[in-house]
């Protein structure tokens, strides 16, 4: 799937996927999902001024600037006090208004400005605007998206400079008639000035800025804020030699947005909850490892926390559940005082999810120390904070990855939980050892790595493998791979357009392959899961052919012999394909926190909406892969406040994209051939979504459980690698395969006075999303995929070692890894930690 945030939001990819496309492109090209949404405290809390951006950004032309700055300043001092204000009679209310207008105000960059001015002009009123926005920034209070998080005290008394210079400079329209207060003002705003460069130069030389293009971004809004600081100097001169009062308001306007800008840019690059952030090396705590009073209310658990040397996975990640509100949670590195390079010290980007709207019930005497026990165990529950009773929690993720490193040595690791930004809780990381950790990146192979991850000996592993032993009971008695390999090529090599498919060799534990087909681009993706599974074990010497696109290959009733292909996706009754977790899951694991934004954590944390609040309707994006989504749109267009549905990209069936259009769109219109880009995150603000198969089994599916919606799924011939453990009426509603009974089943759930079917609906999504955490974590997926590999490698007919064969290419693990060759720890065992 495309990576761009285009103008469609394209749901296909090898099996109808999530992603983010506008064009009309062979499924092929596209394989990545992404998003523009991020976590926050609250539902308002995580938007940004629609058209404002965190990096940097060009000024506006001369011609321009007055509306310009004021649109920029209309949402922060107008537009979110209003919905501030809102969300304390509704939220639900709140959200919708944002939502419409962020997307409006994307769409047309200056709505915002222009919608207000006309309801002024509608009442008669008339004001200046720019002199308005600064009486009013007077009287707003800074909002806590607008503050830095970090804790240490150069980002504190940024917030500081900020807000009091917006504050002075808010005074100029009352102040300038009067030349003596309005001169001892101007002082005060050239301190102001001084004091928040100065903030800034402390975090830009003070080592909080990891990586090159950070402190390129800040460098640059620093430079635009001196700029505008000296064009104000200038605009006074000329003011007191005569000049319009006008011109002194609008450059004080533009001085306001600059402040705003550059606060925005530090708090983009450097924050550590709750949104993207670095947690750096820092002397400020002492080694002792302190838990709060209300340790009690608080259970930390997770790979992230317990394991984080051995266990090394792309983002290490803990789970926190808690009965008490939590605003932030932070991972603090104490770094050793001997540690004075810059260049030594650790990084690490976090991430906090504290918008789950999950809960579960622990009934007296329940007590593990690791997630998948707890949530066995574990009672439906549907409460928020304030409500909870002792036996219930409700769960916020945390995650955080080395960055552009591949080791941090001899650290200790503090988490601090903090509420209304005190630290209520903190409690040190593997009982207060100094910690080694390594990258994913480094070559770590541990003789016990699937013990660690009770990769065999866990429940969910252990239910998982159900599928792999169903998938490899037709070759139990053997595999002649140089068969096999002859069979294959005979029978697909010569269809290359039509086929693309690999052979793998893994050899003292190195990966070798050889492609075959014309459209070979998605051998990437087994590379990449691959050479991440090498470094971290050892797999016995084995051959494989994994098939690269999305139609299982190996059919029954062919009369042929089956043949064992590795596959996304496999067909109930028709394939002996052995089915192998999708490129969707692979990449959101590896990539995590890089260049994709939308994976099982980031959708499981961003459900700020419970289900009640949600708009009552069926939402679904996606492209024409399936003759099926077609009929949704027929279907919809009976009873349309029932569904809000729309095809996004036209490939397989453009002769009929006309009638598939959405009818508010205009057919002949050729640059109006998309709709508008919908994220993701935003598919759950409504209340049910429905999986639909694309060219095979829908990609999203386990995306789709882990939000906060009722799933309607449609029966299908498909499956993926846990569909085995499903069961209709418990995780997702069943609709028929032509769909015929899906209106009957939306008039039912969302007409119905009875009470008992919400009450059923939210169940059916808590053990949806209970089945998530359970079995659909990276720990699993790595499981899975070594599982898979040492049960395929014991049917292998091995009359001799297999050697490497003619033309195999070697896959350098630092080929795709830049990093992989900082740190080498092959001699690394479980016993020397």
């Amino acid at each position: 799937m495309n990576m761009s945030v285009s103008n469609g939001t394209t749901i296909g990819g090898g099996g109808g996927g999530v992603s983010q496309s506008s064009s009309s492109t062979n499924h092929h090209n596209s394989h990545h999902i992404h998003s523009t949404s991020s976590s926050s405290r609250g539902q308002l809390q995580h938007h940004q001024h629609p058209s404002s951006s965190s990096t940097s950004q060009a000024s506006p032309p001369p011609q321009q600037q007055n509306n310009s700055v004021n649109g920029h300043l209309i949402w922060p001092i107008v537009i979110r006090p209003l919905l501030c204000k809102i969300q304390k009679r509704s939220q639900f209310a709140a959200v919708t208004m944002l939502n419409a207008l962020g997307k409006a105000e994307n769409t047309e960059p200056g709505f915002l400005l222009e919608f207000v001015t006309l309801l002024l002009t509608n009442r008669d009123i008339n004001v200046n605007m720019t002199e308005s926005l600064l009486r009013l920034q007077a009287c707003i209070p800074e909002f806590e998206e607008q503050r830095c998080r970090r804790a240490e005290e150069p980002f504190q008394e940024l917030n500081r400079k900020t807000f009091t210079l917006k504050k002075i400079l808010s005074r100029i329209p009352d102040e300038i008639d009067d030349r003596k207060i309005f001169l001892e003002t101007i002082k005060e705003i050239a301190s102001a000035i001084k004091k928040l460069l100065d903030c800034v130069n402390e975090v830009t030389n003070g080592g909080y800025l990891a990586s090159y293009m950070d402190k390129r971004a800040v460098e640059s809004r620093k430079r635009e804020f001196i700029k505008d600081s000296k064009n104000f100097s200038q605009t006074l001169k000329e003011f007191f030699r005569g000049g319009q009062e006008q011109a002194v308001f609008q450059s004080a306007a533009q001085l306001i947005y600059a402040t705003n800008s550059i606060q925005k840019t530090i708090k983009s690059r450097c924050d550590q909850p709750i949104s993207f952030g670095f947690v750096f090396s820092s002397n400020t705590i002492g080694t002792d490892s302190y838990e709060s009073k209300h340790d009690e209310q608080v259970i930390i658990l997770g790979p992230g926390f317990d394991s984080p040397e051995s266990i090394i996975l792309p983002t290490r990640y803990l789970f926190v559940l808690h009965r008490r509100p939590i605003d932030s949670i932070n991972i603090h590195i104490i770094t050793p005082e001997d540690v004075k390079n810059y260049s030594d010290r650790c990084h690490l980007w976090t991430q906090t999810f504290n918008e789950t709207n999950f809960c579960i019930r622990l009934p007296n005497g329940t007590h593990s120390n690791e997630l998948h026990e707890l949530l066995e165990q574990s009672v439906y529950c549907n409460k928020s904070l304030v409500q909870m009773d002792e036996d219930e929690y409700q769960i916020t993720i945390v995650r955080y990855r080395l960055f552009q490193i591949s080791k941090c040595l001899k650290r200790r690791i503090e988490l601090q939980i903090y509420h209304n930004q005190s630290i209520i809780y903190r409690k040190s990381f593997s009982n207060n050892r100094m910690l080694n950790l390594f990258s994913d990146h480094c070559d770590c192979v541990q003789d016990d790595w699937p013990k660690l991850l009770k990769c065999q000996t866990n429940l969910a592993n252990v239910r998982l493998m159900k599928q792999i032993e169903h998938d490899l009971k037709p070759f139990s008695n053997g595999i002649d791979f140089d068969i096999i390999l002859n069979e294959t090529i005979h029978r697909f090599g010569p269809h290359e357009r039509t086929y693309a498919f690999c052979l793998y060799q893994i050899l003292s534990n190195q990966l070798y392959r050889k492609c075959f087909g014309e459209y070979v681009g998605f051998a990437r993706f087994y590379d990449e899961i691959l050479l991440s599974l090498l470094r971290k074990v050892s797999i016995p010497d084995v051959e494989f052919i994994a098939n690269l696109g999305d139609w299982p290959l190996s059919l029954k009733n062919n009369g042929r012999m089956p043949i064992p292909i590795f596959s996304w996706c496999g067909n109930k009754r028709d394939s002996y394909d052995i089915v192998l977790p999708t490129y969707e899951l692979t990449e959101s694991i590896l990539h995590a926190q890089e260049r994709i934004s939308v994976d099982i954590f980031s959708t499981f944390g961003r459900q700020p909406i419970p289900f009640e609040s949600k708009l009552n309707r069926l939402f679904w994006r996606g492209r024409d892969s399936n003759r099926a989504r077609l009929k949704l749109i027929d279907i919809s267009r009976n009873d349309p406040t029932l569904y809000n549905v729309s095809i996004t990209n036209f490939f397989f069936f453009r002769d009929e994209m006309d009638q598939y259009m959405n009818q508010d769109e205009n057919p002949s219109n050729e640059t109006r051939r998309t709709i508008p880009y919908v994220s993701f995150f935003d598919f759950f603000l409504n209340r049910y979504q429905i999986n639909i198969d694309g060219t095979v089994a829908a990609y999203r599916f386990p995306f789709l459980l882990a939000g906060n919606s009722l799933i309607l799924k449609q029966e299908s011939i498909y499956y993926e690698f846990f569909y085995h453990l499903l069961s209709e009426g418990e995780h997702y509603i069943s609709v028929k395969e032509n769909l015929e009974n899906l209106s009957t089943i939306l008039n039912r759930l969302m007409k119905s006075n009875d009470p008992n079917i919400e009450l059923q609906s939210k169940r059916i999504i808590w053990n949806a999303r209970k089945f998530v955490l359970q079995h659909l974590l990276p720990e699993n997926i790595y499981c899975y995929y070594y599982n898979v590999l040492e049960q395929y490698s014991k049917l292998l007919l091995k009359s001799k070692p297999i050697q490497q064969r003619p033309e195999m290419e070697l896959i350098f693990k630092d080929s795709i890894d830049p990093f992989a060759n900082d740190c080498k720890c092959e001699s690394r065992r479980h016993d020397e930690l």
